[in-house]
């Protein structure tokens, strides 16, 4: 499949799962933080297909770049009732930017599990974080600048994990230090990122700080 091809192949995998987010909210009934989170799970698979079927970074640039202003609408507007919960929460519109910059920084062969694991660990970690922490979580973190459980951060640092140390595992098994430290590490830098980032900034925080990090721990 050529560049061109997989980068219209994004735009039909994206609209996809935001179809499938208005699906849940209206047919099933789930509310819209539910779907609001399902789609920021969804959307971040983008990526996987990006680094395995595109090799023109600014190819892959077009379509992260388009939803930061079609997420800015939506945001606006309340196009997309299924990840809209307040206009005041410029979350979506990070998210897209963190593309952005995460493919600007590390779109190259050497670097491609940069971009994979902050995206991942954004779409998964925080996602699941979310999601637990609202509907189980029951004692709060004291003396942090946001509302955040233990549950909830628990939850964050184990799913970041998982996918740091599996992306790790299997994109960059050569680097000089094991995937299992690295994903540890890369765990503890997200969950601190994402416990003290201001709502909706944290899709920003997280996955820059997280790729930055293990960027330069990993030897670079």
């Amino acid at each position: 499949m050529g560049n061109v091809s997989a980068m219209l192949l994004s735009y039909v995998f994206v609209f996809a799962i935001i179809a499938l987010g208005e699906i849940l909210r209206i047919i099933c009934r789930f509310t819209s933080e539910f779907t609001r989170k399902f789609i920021h799970i969804g959307v971040g698979h983008w990526v996987i297909p990006a680094v395995i079927l595109m090799d023109v970074q600014w190819l892959a640039l077009i379509p992260p770049i388009t939803f930061v202003g079609i997420n800015y609408l939506s945001l606006k507007k309340d196009i997309f009732k299924a990840m809209e919960t307040d206009r005041s929460n410029y979350g979506t519109v990070l998210y897209a930017l963190s593309l952005v910059i995460l493919v600007l920084l590390f779109f190259r062969p050497q670097h491609l599990h940069l971009v994979v694991l902050g995206t991942l660990v954004m779409a998964w970690g925080d996602g699941l974080a979310a999601i637990i922490g609202r509907k189980w979580g029951k004692k709060a973190i004291p003396n942090l600048p946001h509302h955040k459980t233990f549950l909830g951060s628990g939850t964050m640092f184990l799913v970041s994990f998982l996918v740091s140390f599996l992306v790790l595992s299997i994109m960059a098994p050569s680097l000089p230090a094991s995937p299992l430290l690295l994903g540890m590490a890369a765990a503890a830098v997200a969950t601190i990122l994402e416990a003290f980032t201001a709502r909706g900034w944290d899709n920003l925080a997280v996955p820059l700080g997280t790729s930055i990090f293990i960027y330069f721990l990993g030897g670079m």
